[in-house]
C-alpha cells in the first residue's frame, strides 16, 4: 500500500488514471446511496490522528444543542487504536468509508475526504480546517503533483491573505471558500495559561528549573520508494547536551508523517513528545521552537515566543521542494545551517530582540485571532437545517 501510495503521488500518468476512473466509480455508486443530512464523517491527518482541528469542531458540536440527533463517524487507518466517545469509527480507504463519505451530509479534514478524487455529492457540506499554513510548497505546486483540486470545498481556513493567496493557487480552491480565520486548533494558543504550563511540564517530565527546546523538523519524502519516510538530524546530542544541559532540556517532536527517527535516543535531556496527540501541548510548554521548513512556526508565532530556523539543509530542500518565501526573510537573523551556530545562537540570544522578530511573523502570517472554532460552527449551521 505505501508503494501504491507513493507512486500515486509521484507518477502524474497514475494519478490522472486513479482520479478519472475512481471518481466516476464513486460518483455513479453516490447516485444509489441515500444521505443522511444529520451524519458526519471526521478525519484528521489521513487519519493517523484523533486530535487536530476536527476533534475540536467534533467536541463542540456534541455540546451544541443545534446538533441534538446528529450522527458522528471518524475515520481512522487503524480504528482499533483509537476510543472515541460519542462516535463510530470506520477504516479509512475501504469500501465502508467511501459508502459513509458518499451518505454523511457533513465533511470535517484537516487534509481531505475523497483520497485525491473527485465524487463530492452536491448536497454535502465540506469543511476543511487544514493542518497548518502555507509555508513550504505544497498541492501541485510540487513537482509530479497536479492532482490536487478542492474546488468542491465550502470552506477552507486560511491564516491570513498570504496563506489565502497560496491555498487557491495550489489547491485550486475556490476563492469564496476561503476564510481568514485561523484554524480552530490553535484558538486555544490564544489563552494560554502558567497553570496550564506548569501541568504540561509535569505531563512530559521536565525537571524543575530546566527551559525547554522544542525540536520540530518537517517532514522529508521517502527516499526508498515509499518504505519509509525518515529523518536524521545531523546533530551531535552529546554536545547539545554538554552545551545546554544545564539549562534546558530538548523536546523532540517529529512530523506525523515521519515514520522513522534515526540517530536519536531519548533519555532525561532529549524528551519524546512525538507521541502527544496535541501538537500545542508541545508548543505550550516550549520556551523555545527550533524547527526547519514546518509551519509549526506560525502556530507557534501566536505565543510570541523565539524561533529558530536550522536548515542544516537547506539548498537541498530548495531544489527538491521550494518554499513559498525565502527563509531568510521569514527568520532574519535566526536562520542557522549547521548545529555549531544554533547553539551559539542559544546561548547569545537577546530575548527582547527575538520576541520582536516573532511578533512581526505573527502579524505578516498569522492574521487570526483565536475565534475560528466558533467561524467553523457558525458556518455548518448556517448550510444545515436543525
Amino acid at each position: 500500500m505505501k508503494h501504491i501510495e507513493y507512486l500515486l503521488k509521484h507518477n502524474l500518468v497514475v494519478q490522472k488514471i486513479y482520479v478519472l476512473c475512481f471518481s466516476f466509480l464513486f460518483r455513479f455508486i453516490g447516485l444509489f446511496i441515500r444521505k443522511n443530512p444529520k451524519q458526519v464523517l471526521f478525519q484528521s491527518l489521513i487519519g493517523r490522528n484523533y486530535g487536530d482541528s476536527p476533534r475540536i469542531l467534533f467536541e463542540s458540536m456534541k455540546r451544541d444543542p443545534f446538533f441534538k440527533g446528529y450522527t458522528y463517524i471518524w475515520a481512522f487507518d487503524d480504528p482499533k487504536k483509537f476510543e472515541v466517545e460519542g462516535a463510530k469509527k470506520v477504516k479509512l480507504t475501504s469500501l465502508s468509508y467511501f459508502l459513509t463519505a458518499l451518505q454523511s451530509g457533513i465533511w470535517v479534514a484537516n487534509v481531505n475526504i475523497e483520497r485525491g478524487l473527485m465524487f463530492k455529492p452536491k448536497k454535502t457540506i465540506f469543511l476543511n480546517t487544514g493542518h497548518g499554513a502555507q509555508f513550504k510548497l505544497d498541492g501541485n505546486a510540487q513537482k509530479n503533483r497536479n492532482d490536487y483540486d478542492y474546488s468542491d470545498v465550502d470552506m477552507f481556513c486560511a491564516f491570513s491573505e498570504f496563506d489565502r493567496e497560496i491555498i487557491i493557487r495550489d489547491y485550486k480552491v475556490r476563492r469564496e471558500a476561503t476564510v481568514k480565520c485561523g484554524i480552530p486548533r490553535d484558538d486555544e494558543l490564544y489563552e494560554v495559561t502558567e497553570e496550564k504550563i506548569s501541568m504540561l511540564r509535569r505531563k512530559f517530565g521536565i525537571p524543575q528549573g530546566k527551559k525547554v527546546i522544542l525540536y520540530a523538523p518537517t517532514w522529508r519524502d521517502s527516499a526508498d520508494g515509499g518504505s519509509s519516510y525518515a529523518i536524521a538530524p545531523p546533530m551531535n546530542l552529546e554536545k547539545w547536551r554538554r552545551e545546554l544541559g544545564d539549562e534546558y532540556v530538548l523536546l523532540f517532536r517529529t512530523h506525523h508523517l515521519t515514520t522513522k527517527l534515526m540517530g536519536v535516543k531519548f533519555d532525561d535531556f532529549v524528551i519524546d513528545g512525538s507521541q502527544e496527540q496535541n501538537v500545542n501541548n508541545t508548543l505550550c510548554v516550549a520556551d523555545i521552537l527550533i524547527t526547519d521548513y514546518s509551519s509549526i512556526a506560525f502556530d507557534y508565532a501566536i505565543l510570541e515566543r523565539p524561533i529558530v530556523a536550522f536548515a542544516y539543509d537547506y539548498k537541498e530542500y530548495l531544489e527538491t521542494r521550494g518554499l513559498n518565501e525565502d527563509l531568510y526573510t521569514m527568520f532574519p537573523g535566526s536562520v542557522f545551517e549547521n548545529e555549531d551556530d544554533v547553539i551559539t545562537h542559544i546561548h547569545n540570544m537577546n530575548t527582547i530582540e527575538e520576541l520582536k522578530k516573532s511578533k512581526k511573523i505573527r502579524e505578516r502570517y498569522v492574521e487570526a485571532d483565536g475565534n475560528a472554532t466558533k467561524v467553523c460552527i457558525d458556518f455548518i449551521k448556517s448550510h444545515t437545517s436543525k
